[in-house]
């Protein structure tokens, strides 16, 4: 594992095969989030490099299997579908639950857990506990996301 310095003063890690490849060129930070480049009038991003690299054809999503987007070693990225690379986002920003796919229902005045599969939303029933329902969604996200799924840490 090589650090590759970003111009936010960031850093990207990279396998020890990739390094001596993408050193020469100087990698901005895009967001917090992505390793990026400017090749003429596009834009190359870290992952997609290595992507290439390794033989993997970009037009496929590329995820990252640690969630951790500056992470681009080979052992960290993997092909993915748009629905797999979705199932292995955390939760998002606005979540008060602090579980993905669990969320207060008011009009029952309990927790409730969902999951979405291919753009359809699957309600997966009402808890008392947040817990319980934390653990409702990761039965489910195991058996529709298998590896690709993001659990709860319950």
């Amino acid at each position: 594992m090589k650090p590759i310095a970003l111009s936010n003063g960031k850093a990207a890690v990279v396998s020890e095969c990739d390094y001596a490849s993408l050193r020469r060129w100087t990698w901005n930070c895009v967001g917090g989030k992505y390793a990026q480049r400017k090749h003429g009038r596009q834009y190359v991003y870290m992952h997609h490099a290595v992507a290439r690299r390794k033989g993997v054809t970009v037009w496929n999503r590329i995820d990252h299997a640690n969630q951790n987007t500056l992470d681009n070693r080979r052992c960290n990225l993997r092909p993915a579908s748009r629905s797999c690379n979705g199932a292995n986002r955390g939760k998002q920003a606005n979540n008060t639950s602090g579980f993905k796919g669990v969320c207060w229902n008011k009009c029952a005045n309990k927790w409730m857990a969902q999951i979405t599969v291919q753009g359809i939303n699957h309600y997966l029933g009402i808890f008392t506990s947040k817990y319980d329902a934390a653990r409702a969604y990761n039965r489910a996200a195991k058996k529709h996301f298998g590896k690709f799924a993001c659990l709860n840490s319950v």
